[in-house]
């Protein structure tokens, strides 16, 4: 889940049943007080633990870049990585090139776990030039963006990212009726 809106004071309501790995803004990070934040929730009966990147402190340092990952699993499958993301959408040169250069560091570390993984968010990457930065780091690890239809007006703002794109079946985008953005669904085969 992308823009959370959530702070350290805010609690998801009627959640007991899953699990919950969030990252709330931080105004130190970014200098905005509201909005922003991410969160994964998985059902409480899949096993869910927080997975601690290290790239993360110098994310925090250097880019306006959000994230929280886990590793799942669900009984004999394989664990996964799945990370949500949340890109601010500042188009100032040094913004997007700091942004960018997170986003690198961040796949880079998630190739390195030779672990199946999925990040996905609101990159807000709406700039044709700014989108095709990403394009290249994706062709260069190997990786694949598996949402080819708009996600907010004419452009795909939200992303799903993966090592294994083979295992993303029926990859939809849904109106949501209650967002600005369209919600970016796929079903995985992991065995």
């Amino acid at each position: 889940m992308s823009e959370t809106h959530l702070n350290p004071n805010k609690q998801l309501a009627n959640m007991n049943s899953f699990n919950i790995l969030r990252y709330d803004r931080s105004f130190q990070q970014c200098k905005k007080s509201k909005g922003g934040g991410v969160a994964l929730i998985v059902n409480s009966i899949i096993n869910t633990t927080a997975y601690n990147l290290k790239c993360f402190d110098k994310i925090c340092e250097t880019s306006h870049v959000e994230i929280t990952a886990g590793r799942i699993k669900s009984g004999h499958q394989k664990a996964i990585i799945v990370a949500a993301l949340y890109r601010p959408p500042n188009y100032k040169m040094k913004q997007i090139k700091s942004d960018i250069d997170a986003i690198e560091l961040i796949l880079s570390e998630l190739c390195d776990t030779n672990k199946h993984f999925y990040m996905l968010g609101d990159f807000n990457l709406r700039e044709g030039w700014v989108y095709s930065m990403l394009e290249q780091i994706c062709r260069k690890l190997n990786l694949r963006q598996i949402v080819q239809v708009p996600t907010r007006h004419n452009a795909i703002l939200d992303l799903i990212i993966t090592n294994k794109p083979d295992t993303c079946l029926n990859t939809q985008v849904i109106n949501s009726h209650i967002s600005d953005h369209h919600v970016i669904h796929t079903t995985l085969s992991i065995k």
